[in-house]
């Protein structure tokens, strides 16, 4: 019986991503057949909204948000970093992790291949194009390192749509893909908002489908407000896992910025409840080059345990980072 039931939830989950990848492609071949037609309307819109996105992207790029990979091309993007993680207890953990996003001019604009190689402990995301990761921490027995690629098969001013697949090297290799979908809405009162869809398939975890909001409040070019909400279900998901975020970002100087977290994550099953809450604030810096860059960030996490019971966890990351880039 537990074998039809997943295969049942496998099945409907698969019927899910088709009609969810039918309706975004239809979406955007419909505002595609227009896009002539609104040819003048879309050079305004792009005219008016820049003064407005540029200081949005130029924290996304200095905090290595992943919208800023994604958002610019054509570009190469290069980032070296070792991370070091000082929790309660005298715990200490580092990781090394190179990441590498290269543009193909020669070939598209719309393709790049996509590495990730992390150390033993794995202090981000288990694999590349994961959203959720409740876990200061999350240590793993052996080392990562993944190969892809991503194709950005709709490019309009306010859809996208990503196509992206990997492998994770290990012996034996498994794969990962991903098709993402984001809709940017117009701008309501200095508020910037955009939806996001993201349907991942695991060859050992089967589908998960992400939907997510966020909003963008540009207080000033040095002041940032971010609040985001994620849910996640998939076929090794009991019930649903969701994620709130909130952000604010300083720009102190155009070398500098400071960013001050707050995140809830949660469960709908067995009962809907907080699993983690955690809240940080982080300074980050770039110094002695234009590539180099420290961030320090305090934070506090509050764990739920077996009993329902909280604990404040506190812990200081420590990161140091090279970073290149290059357009096309």
């Amino acid at each position: 019986m537990n074998f039809l039931r997943n295969r049942n939830i496998a099945d409907n989950a698969r019927l899910r991503t088709g009609v969810v990848c039918a309706v975004v492609v239809c979406f955007a071949a419909g505002q595609g057949i227009a896009k002539n037609a609104v040819g003048f309307v879309d050079s305004t819109h792009r005219a008016i909204t820049a003064g407005f996105n540029n200081p949005i992207l130029w924290f996304d790029s200095f905090f290595n948000d992943e919208k800023y990979i994604e958002e610019v091309k054509p570009h190469s993007l290069l980032l070296i970093q070792n991370s070091f993680v000082f929790s309660e207890g005298g715990n200490f953990v580092s990781e090394f992790r190179a990441f590498a996003d290269v543009n193909l001019p020669k070939a598209t604009d719309k393709l790049k291949i996509t590495f990730l190689g992390a150390g033993r402990n794995n202090l981000q995301k288990e694999f590349p194009d994961e959203d959720i990761q409740p876990d200061i921490v999350k240590k793993e027995e052996e080392r990562s390192f993944y190969v892809g690629a991503r194709y950005l098969l709709v490019d309009m001013i306010r859809t996208k749509i990503n196509l992206s697949g990997g492998v994770k090297m290990k012996i034996p290799p498994y794969a990962y893909s991903r098709i993402r979908f984001r809709q940017k809405f117009p701008e309501l009162y200095t508020v910037n908002s955009r939806f996001l869809y993201t349907a991942l398939w695991h060859d050992r975890e089967g589908f998960k489908y992400s939907p997510k909001l966020e909003f963008d409040r540009l207080f000033s070019n040095n002041i940032l407000l971010r609040l985001s909400g994620l849910a996640a279900t998939g076929d090794r998901i009991d019930g649903t896992i969701w994620e709130s975020d909130i952000y604010l970002y300083f720009m102190s100087r155009r070398r500098s910025a400071i960013s001050v977290t707050a995140k809830v994550y949660g469960e709908s099953k067995p009962a809907i409840n907080t699993t983690l809450a955690r809240v940080g604030v982080g300074f980050r810096r770039n110094f002695f080059r234009e590539w180099f860059f420290y961030e320090v960030a305090p934070e506090i996490q509050w764990p739920r345990d077996e009993l329902g019971g909280r604990k404040a966890v506190p812990a200081v990351v420590l990161k140091l980072q090279m970073r290149f880039e290059t357009a096309g």
